[in-house]
């Protein structure tokens, strides 16, 4: 265990019999300051940091390399525990938004993303994935005001250490990332889907659609072989019933695959009635040979007259290979 991925109520059952405040004071030093040792503690006894240090210690965590896109967005290689692991900041006119991984590769296998290569290797740590948030802020410069979990790897196949993250980075006591400013993005862990809805009620939750119907979603994602369009589509509404939130459904429009006038009335007719919003992404260059769809307007217009709500997000970082589908790192490296 890292004293990184601990709440303020662990880190004082793990100190006793220390008073409760000097666990107060080592999160606020943790998750409020972001301090990557034990010596940056200046207000905690120099003997109880060696004692820590020894047996709580901070992740194996360090930057390897960073990557600045004309567009502004930053992708760093992390090394964790010898595993490596990438992270991208994204700079906007409200602030800027970490795009934060929660496994060390990706079992999920979507035929056009490039973090399946490699395959699953492991899943991260809640305080793994705050050093994530830590170390790019540190290298960027700035205050981080928003983070998504949407890099590498399955968030609702590492549920536990994924809601602990939101919880550490969402404290009042710490960082104080307000929920809403968090997203989580899954592929469809039906599960976790209605987990969530109690966990995490006010955390934006965002599910990769990719298609319509199963023959369509199936092609492109071999989740859809254990979960069908109907049975994702009523966890979904369970979720949007228990939470009165929408669900954010992302679209990656691609070539002769899902981007015809035919997917875009069926996607319409899928959302119909629901609390939902469709966020359109143009395929950045990934993996196995598709090609972006040059319709993305006419698309997004089949849905505006059928009355779906709908956006074209705006690529950020695609020539550092930093946009979406493009984050790949296993063990012996990185595409960076």
């Amino acid at each position: 265990m890292d004293i990184l991925s601990l709440s303020e109520d662990e880190i004082f059952e793990f100190l006793k019999p220390q008073p409760r405040f000097r666990a107060g004071q080592i999160f606020s030093w943790l998750h409020k300051s972001g301090v990557s040792g034990f010596s940056e503690m200046t207000n905690v006894p120099a003997k109880l940091r060696e004692e820590l240090s020894k047996t709580l210690p901070f992740p194996d965590f360090s930057a390897r390399r960073r990557l600045e896109a004309p567009d502004g967005a930053v992708k760093y290689l992390f090394s964790a525990a010898g595993d490596f692991i990438e992270t991208v900041v994204i700079p906007q006119s409200y602030g800027a938004t970490v795009c934060v991984s929660s496994q060390v590769g990706c079992g999920m296998g979507c035929a056009f993303c490039a973090s399946k290569e490699g395959g699953f290797i492991r899943d991260l740590s809640a305080g793994e994935m705050c050093a994530q948030f830590y170390e790019a802020e540190r290298g960027f410069g700035r205050r981080i005001s928003r983070v998504v979990v949407m890099g590498g790897g399955e968030p609702f196949l590492n549920y536990e250490n994924t809601v602990k993250f939101i919880n550490l980075i969402n404290a009042a006591a710490g960082r104080n990332i307000g929920s809403r400013n968090i997203t989580v993005s899954t592929c469809g862990i039906l599960d976790k889907i209605i987990s969530f809805a109690k966990d995490a009620p006010q955390v934006n939750l965002s599910v990769s659609l990719h298609g319509a119907d199963d023959k369509t979603r199936a092609a492109l994602m071999p989740v859809a072989k254990s979960y069908s369009v109907a049975d994702l589509m009523a966890a979904c509404d369970i979720y949007a019933a228990k939470t009165r939130r929408r669900v954010t459904y992302e679209y990656t429009l691609i070539d002769g695959a899902n981007s015809s006038p035919e997917h875009a009335r069926s996607l319409a007719a899928l959302m119909r009635g629901r609390l939902a919003h469709v966020n359109l992404i143009r395929l950045n260059g990934g993996a196995g040979g598709f090609r972006p769809a040059e319709n993305a307007a006419g698309f997004l217009s089949i849905l505006a007259k059928a009355g779906v709500a709908a956006t074209i997000r705006k690529s950020r970082g695609g020539a550092v290979h930093a946009a979406c589908g493009q984050l790949r790192a296993g063990k012996a490296g990185s595409a960076i």
